[in-house]
């Protein structure tokens, strides 16, 4: 049991960064294989729409209950989900995705826990196209409209100008799915790996008649896991979240472990913390200093950070772009590495190495120089020219 423990701990930042499961495949020994996954939520979900839920327990469960077409796996890296393939036009304001055939909708209609063919069917572009339409609709009031104004006509649709079917979002086929934004934006991909991006069925949406994520018979799942029950009673102990794996969703590549999860639903975070203390469940998701016992379990982690510095240009002296420059051209990096730490080496980006897109290191894409090489005749050259246009006869102060 100890070492299911250590396992399911392993895992527990993907509760509340990402899904149990994953799309970036997995080794089955000892990870969770018809294990009951105990974790905590610190309140009730208010919903479980991902077009509209904006607190973090329900982004708890959503994120184990749906996917989408883009992910980010355990390296950070943005990486295809449901989408099979993408390409991005010259001008980066057209994106195609090609959708992968063996994603399904399951909806648990009789509740035997069973999965049967006339109970789930593959999510299509249709899906997609539905949900980013009640983002944008202003009479849905979704929190994440804002983050999506880069679409095509977005905002005019966000203010009531627009229909919502002219939206920068359309279904070519029922497996490509194209999005025209009104310019380019870097973010997108990243976007789209975010729980407002998930897919939306249209003709269950409106079987539920206005109670869409509200209770475990007003879900259904295109994700690793299912909510086979939803209890909440606010008066009331013993309130549980209860999610089985989604087996029609298992596929080369993509394994779902474990086999159930059992959100206990308390009333505090401080609840959650002595629950899992109290060993009595495996993981929580805001982990801090002293949230969890030392004695039992081991968290490691890295931190990614560049440190600079940063010229006042309001200055009397480093308002000049010239001093500027020379400054920066008289930084030995090579020498400074020498002279530092084991814990810090000398930065050639803003961005830290550490950081992944693509399953390649960004400073490997975008250059790993992007600051200026040390030269320090062009240094002084410029330190002469900025004395000139600053009208003084020395800066010895720099």
């Amino acid at each position: 049991m100890k070492k299911k423990k250590i396992l399911a701990l392993a895992a527990c930042a993907l509760i509340g960064a990402g899904s149990l499961g994953s799309c970036g495949g997995g080794d089955r020994k000892g990870g969770g294989e018809g294990h009951m996954y105990g974790a905590a939520l610190a309140s009730n979900p208010e919903s479980l729409d991902p077009q509209f839920a904006n607190e973090p327990s329900s982004a708890t469960v959503i994120k184990n209950m749906y996917s989408g077409l883009m992910m980010k796996d355990k390296d950070g890296s943005i990486v295809c989900c449901n989408a099979s393939d993408y390409n991005v036009s010259a001008d980066g304001c057209v994106y195609t995705f090609h959708l992968r055939e063996d994603n399904y909708w399951f909806f648990d209609e009789n509740d035997d826990d069973i999965i049967d063919e006339e109970e789930c069917f593959p999510v299509t572009a249709d899906d997609y196209v539905f949900a980013f339409r009640r983002i944008l609709d202003p009479k849905m009031h979704s929190p994440f409209a804002r983050y999506f104004m880069c679409l095509k006509n977005s905002r005019y649709i966000s203010e009531g100008s627009y229909r919502t079917d002219s939206l920068g979002v359309e279904a070519l086929d029922n497996f490509t799915l194209q999005f025209t934004l009104d310019y380019p934006c870097a973010e997108f991909l990243g976007l789209l790996t975010s729980p407002a991006a998930f897919p939306c069925n249209e003709e269950f949406f409106i079987s539920t008649k206005g109670r869409y994520g509200l209770d475990d018979r007003s879900v259904m799942s295109n994700g690793p896991f299912y909510v086979r029950q939803w209890f909440y009673d606010p008066y009331g102990s013993n309130n549980i979240l209860y999610m089985r794996r989604n087996e029609k969703n298992m596929h080369e590549g993509y394994d779902i472990l474990p086999t159930f999860v059992s959100f206990s639903v308390l009333d505090s975070e401080s609840e959650v913390k002595q629950a899992f203390k109290d060993d009595e469940t495996e993981c929580f998701s805001t982990m801090k200093v002293g949230g969890y016992n030392p004695k039992k379990y081991n968290i490691t982690g890295q931190k990614a950070t560049t440190l600079g510095m940063i010229f006042n240009p309001k200055d009397k002296l480093y308002s000049n772009a010239a001093l500027r420059k020379a400054v920066a051209l008289a930084v030995d990096r090579e020498t400074l590495d020498k002279e530092l730490g084991s814990d810090l080496k000398a930065a050639y980006g803003i961005i830290p190495p550490a950081v992944n897109i693509a399953g390649r290191s960004y400073r490997e894409l975008a250059s790993d120089k992007q600051f200026d090489v040390y030269d320090p005749q062009q240094a002084a050259s410029l330190v002469e020219q900025a004395k000139e246009e600053l009208k003084v006869s020395s800066i010895e102060s720099v």
